[in-house]
């Protein structure tokens, strides 16, 4: 199940279906309109998918990866994804302050994923980015969406019109 107003996840799913087809496994590529998508999602209605991610690398992980979540009727957990261990280092890292130990805990937690391979992460755009000279604090992350706006803060106000 790919998005059908995508053109390059048509491309890439032909890819993918050309790979396959060289092993044996014979792959049907669905393009769906995006709401259909959700639904199919939703209700775990697919065999794969292709989709794109944009999120913080320190977004909360319970939500798409917590086993708890697997079995929850329209949960972001849309593979049913479980795993003890990912499981406790998410509990973990909820009541965790200290950064250089939330770090720690995401790096266990995406390598655990990365082993398991619920998902096959296919490649990671490079963007370009800007911004106002008025803004401080701005770093810019290797991961999309490359930054964080909470982290943002402007010492003058913005005058309209100039």
């Amino acid at each position: 199940m790919i998005y059908s107003d995508a053109p390059a996840y048509n491309t890439m799913a032909e890819i993918i279906k050309e790979s396959c087809r060289q092993i044996g496994v014979d792959v049907l590529v669905s393009p769906t309109k995006w709401a259909l998508m959700l639904q199919n999602l939703r209700k775990k209605e697919f065999d794969a998918c292709m989709l794109g991610w944009a999120s913080d690398w320190k977004v909360d992980s319970f939500q798409l990866w917590h086993g708890s979540q697997a079995d929850v009727p329209e949960s972001s957990n849309a593979i049913a994804y479980q795993n003890p261990e990912v499981d406790k280092l998410i509990e973990e890292l909820h009541v965790t302050l200290d950064s250089k130990k939330q770090i720690e805990l995401y790096h266990k937690i995406h390598r655990l994923i990365h082993d398991d391979q619920p998902y096959t992460f296919l490649f990671a755009d490079m963007q370009t980015a800007a911004y106002d000279a008025r803004l401080q604090n701005i770093k810019y992350y290797r991961l999309r969406p490359c930054i964080d706006q909470r982290e943002w803060f402007a010492t003058s106000p913005r005058m309209l019109g100039k």
